[in-house]
């Protein structure tokens, strides 16, 4: 193909793709155009032709064109991509400033990941350090089977097949009692395997009847934790084999074995319960009305004792086995960490009692367990959350919040932030308990978005409250930060702070919201009207209109939003698709700004004469 053929062909394509693309964003009052972003076509364009006499046009003549079906796929794309930012930009305003929920955008679309999810705002996004609601067993045995005097020959099932699969379930089942041991002791060192494994192909060989008889009886307690274990790893697949094992009728044998003299035995009974509460709401439900919450809570040795010589004696369950406590405090979070609780009150206030405990026990796991553990039920419902305050848990909370150490941090802000959900008196307590200056230091971090969103959040049903706490915002010296965080990439971060600043705007006195312009709230606004999600130009057109209602504030307020850019900003949402939007924006126009196109409305007209 020659030099020419490649011309043709490029200015062709070069024509198609500029026909293709629609025209640019003005600021007419005609239906609102949207411009495609940079895409790869306009990023990558083809060179100019070299000129035929240069040196370099035999080189430049031997690279072969861009195949078409690549440059069409890269366009198809593109055109893909844009539609989809179109979709997501304009979404249905949420309700008015105030208390709320979270909404569902911030929720982690992972099914295995922790969440923490209420009058205000609850958070249910998970986050990037959470455990995962199930957990297999992978803990390295080979000291314990030689403890047991458990031989199984290195590397004996690495090459298993469907048939070595059966022969192990069938010795399981056997009648020698070695054989037995031997058989479910390589089941288990299958299924312990970290990726892929071979649960499916256990379950169709019938394991988990085979399994059942072995964790019933108590005369050899090594069996009984080995199958016990097993059991454990096979609950730890998908939601699917979870619910075989409970068809399977394990879960009133394992709530029986938290009874357990064996502590190994108990442990691992609460391990495989954990994974089926993990599982889900219904099975949660099912293991719940089974009766497990006074045998788990039984199954710690609750003397009162200090962990340490030097300290005084605390009732932190420092008797039992850490590994056992880290399970308990598992185990529990998973209890509470959906909604639609069959826990009768009673059994709530025993664990929270409980939790309250484990915040005090000197194993980070522990504690990170039982603050996720307390976050969820303050989340719950108005009984449970005058629960978690009538406990005394409340100091603790804010110490692990103060902690520094973010695995403690990131619970306990959501603990705390579900806390100030409550009603004005439970939102005292915790503002009196010393939270606004940690909240304000987790704000200004600039090293962790997701602390910093929640920070706004917690903050936001603060201002959502009182006079006297949303004074306690102010005095703190927070409202410049909120402002500054409007601006700063996230849109999660931007819109947790502009429901802060608008519930000030709203709820605030007329100093309060003087404090609020004065912290730059107009240039701050003016910017987020800007933004593509809905429920942040919602929320800023609220707050704009709220401040230019004060006669003492108009005056100020409007040359700072003209001076920001703001009613060049109101002209393009009067083409806004959301009609809440589009009005409001039109209202503030013409109320406060018509007079700044007065003088160019008369130019226009002289010009077109």
């Amino acid at each position: 193909m020659n030099i020419e053929s490649i011309r043709a062909r490029r200015a062709k394509l070069e024509e198609m793709v500029s026909a293709m693309r629609p025209p640019l964003l003005t600021q007419d009052k005609g239906p609102l155009q949207h411009s495609i972003p940079p895409t790869w076509f306009t990023a990558h364009r083809c060179p100019p032709a070299p000129d035929p006499t240069s040196p370099l046009a035999d080189v430049l003549s031997s690279h072969p064109p861009i195949p078409r079906r690549t440059i069409m796929r890269k366009i198809k794309e593109t055109l893909e991509d844009f539609a989809l930012s179109l979709c997501s930009a304009y979404r249905e305003p949420l309700p008015g400033i105030g208390k709320r929920k979270e909404p569902d955008s911030l929720q982690d679309s992972s099914t295995n990941s922790r969440e923490c999810s209420g009058k205000r705002r609850t958070l249910k996004e998970a986050s990037d350090i959470s455990d995962t609601d199930k957990r297999p067993a992978t803990a390295q045995d080979d000291e314990r089977d030689k403890e047991k005097n458990v031989v199984v020959s290195d590397g004996e099932d690495l090459d298993y097949t469907q048939e070595t699969i059966e022969e192990i379930v069938r010795g399981i089942g056997s009648q020698s009692g070695s054989k037995r041991l031997k058989n479910t002791v390589r089941a288990r060192k299958l299924l312990s395997v970290e990726k892929n494994p071979p649960i499916k192909d256990f379950m169709r060989a019938g394991i988990i009847t085979r399994l059942i008889p072995h964790m019933q009886q108590e005369k050899d307690t090594t069996l009984q934790f080995e199958a016990t274990w097993t059991l454990t790893n096979l609950a730890a697949g998908t939601s699917e084999q979870t619910r075989a094992v409970v068809d399977g009728g394990a879960v009133p044998i394992l709530i029986e074995l938290l009874k357990s003299r064996s502590i190994e035995v108990r442990e691992q009974a609460a391990w495989a319960l954990g994974n089926i509460t993990g599982d889900g709401e219904r099975q949660r439900n099912f293991v719940v009305s089974a009766g497990i919450v006074s045998p788990l809570l039984d199954s710690l040795d609750t003397k009162y004792t200090g962990c340490k010589s030097s300290e005084p004696p605390v009732s932190v369950y420092c008797n039992s086995q850490v590994s056992l406590v880290r399970v308990v405090a598992w185990v529990l979070a998973n209890l509470f960490r959906h909604k639609s609780q069959v826990m009768e009150v009673d059994q709530c206030r025993t664990c929270v009692q409980m939790l309250k405990e484990l915040l005090d026990h000197p194993d980070t796991e522990v504690n990170v367990d039982a603050l996720w553990a307390i976050g969820y039920i303050a989340d719950l419902d108005d009984i449970s959350l005058q629960v978690v305050m009538d406990s005394g848990a409340l100091p603790a909370l804010v110490r692990h919040l103060g902690s520094g150490h973010r695995q403690k941090v990131v619970p306990a802000l959501r603990a705390t932030g579900n806390l100030t959900v409550g009603n004005d008196e439970q939102t005292d307590a915790v503002v009196a308990a010393g939270v606004v200056p940690l909240y304000a230091k987790l704000l200004r971090s600039h090293h962790h978005m997701a602390l910093r969103r929640d920070a706004a959040w917690a903050l936001s049903n603060l201002t959502a409250g009182t006079k006297d706490q949303i004074q306690h915002v102010v005095d703190e010296g927070i409202l410049p930060d909120l402002v500054a965080a409007l601006n700063q990439g996230s849109l999660e971060l931007q819109r947790e702070a502009a429901w802060a600043l608008g519930n000030v705007m709203t709820n605030g006195s007329l100093g309060q919201m003087d404090a609020l312009v004065k912290a730059g709230g107009m240039t701050g606004m003016a910017g987020v009207l800007a933004a593509t999600e809905t429920s942040s130009v919602t929320v800023a057109l609220t707050t704009i209109h709220n401040i230019l209602k004060e006669p003492e504030l108009v005056s100020g307020a409007m040359e700072e939003f003209r001076a920001a850019d703001g009613v060049s900003h109101l002209e393009v949402l009067q083409q806004h698709v959301n009609p809440t939007i589009r009005s409001k924006a039109e209202e503030i126009l013409d109320t406060y700004f018509s007079s700044d196109f007065e003088g160019q409305e008369s130019e226009d007209g002289g010009m077109s004469e």
